[in-house]
């Protein structure tokens, strides 16, 4: 089971009409001009905020301070920036199919504490079906290994999906 972390659900569990809320993620691709090109994130914010480059990592250092006072991971140095168009889609598919959050939680995850890259097509398609796996542990996905969850062409098949093939790195 993914452990869910965090004010929001710390706050959920507690409160006592929790079963009345729904919360809903919608899609926000925050630069849709970005290449798949990668940068560090505090590299990226000094550019995009106007500051030195010590000032955007002293403010990356203050956001993972808070991060991990509420017990989550949170890399300063590896964090890279990227376009979001193909997390957004593989949610759209696992909202579909009652994996979103799931899904969420490990894209979340491997974007602010994995030392892999969450713009990686082959690393989402692989938590896209640890998502799925995580809903329905005997999962079998024919010719997928246990590290990508794909096969040796790249591809995985994701239930649900009307038969249709994931093929990591095709846009």
């Amino acid at each position: 089971m993914l452990r869910r972390q965090g004010s929001l659900h710390k706050a959920l569990a507690a409160f006592p009409h929790r079963t009345r809320v729904e919360v809903v993620h919608r899609s926000f691709e925050l630069d849709p001009r970005l290449t798949q090109t990668h940068r560090t994130t505090s590299a990226a914010h000094a550019k995009k905020y106007g500051m030195t480059p010590a000032q955007a990592r002293a403010a990356e250092e203050n956001i993972a301070g808070i991060a991990r006072k509420e017990g989550l991971g949170y890399l300063v140095d590896f964090r890279d920036d990227g376009n979001t168009f193909d997390l957004h889609r593989l949610l759209h598919l696992a909202a579909s199919e009652g994996v979103e959050d799931n899904l969420l939680t490990l894209f979340y995850e491997g974007n602010f504490a994995a030392e892999r890259s969450i713009y990686d097509p082959e690393h989402q398609v692989g938590l896209a079906v640890r998502a799925w796996r995580e809903r329905q542990p005997e999962l079998t996905i024919l010719g997928a290994d246990d590290q990508t969850g794909c096969d040796a062409d790249g591809a995985c098949a994701l239930p649900g999906a009307d038969g249709t093939t994931v093929r990591s790195g095709t846009h």
